[in-house]
């Protein structure tokens, strides 16, 4: 009997933390199933769960929102709204999807014009992917100049928005800078690298 209360006092305490899962888990237990205050409970946590599933689906991380959609459901067949929300989530994500795959299409194209020196090409194909001032160099990154000097004065070379830029100094010596950061992140850090003379 003191274990049922217990478990129930646990199963209350992890409602008001919002840790929705840990009530359902504590309230599978066979010693307080079939309790009135246990059915309370669990509708309070399924309650809870599709809030934040509606919460997780506007905010837009979609996986989340659609694992809470699905718990409600597999705990609730027949709980209010849940199979329009989940269904609502799943074409969400197919949507989404569907916008990666043309956004990788777009990268890919992006990156070949880059490679073939037409930069501006490149520029505009990532942004149509929704890259605004990222450059994705996962799949490597080279840069070969041949230069003529007629003059030692200090030049940039090369820029790729704020991402890369080569120039060199006053005495002929290369300078580079590369901004380095996650994509969706506005600033990275700034590196600063050494030229090298074969």
């Amino acid at each position: 009997m003191f274990d049922r209360f217990l478990t129930l006092a646990r199963a209350k305490r992890a409602l008001r933390l919002g840790q929705f899962e840990d009530v359902l888990r504590l309230l599978a237990d066979p010693s307080v199933r079939g309790e009135r205050r246990t059915e309370q409970i669990r509708s309070k946590a399924l309650a809870g769960m599709e809030r934040r599933a509606r919460r997780r689906f506007k905010a837009g991380n979609l996986p989340a929102a659609l694992e809470d959609a699905r718990q409600v459901l597999e705990c609730a067949p027949e709980f209010e709204g849940g199979a329009t929300l989940r269904d609502d989530i799943q074409k969400g994500l197919t949507t989404r999807q569907g916008e990666l795959k043309a956004a990788g299409a777009l990268r890919q194209e992006a990156r070949s014009r880059a490679e073939n020196g037409d930069l501006e090409a490149a520029e505009r194909l990532c942004r149509e992917a929704g890259d605004k001032d990222s450059w994705y160099l996962d799949g490597g990154f080279a840069l070969r100049l041949e230069l003529k000097l007629e003059s030692r004065s200090a030049a940039t070379l090369v820029r790729l928005g704020d991402a890369f830029e080569l120039g060199m100094d006053g005495n002929a010596v290369l300078e580079a800078r590369m901004t380095l950061g996650e994509a969706g992140k506005r600033r990275g850090g700034i590196v600063t690298l050494q030229a090298s003379r074969t």
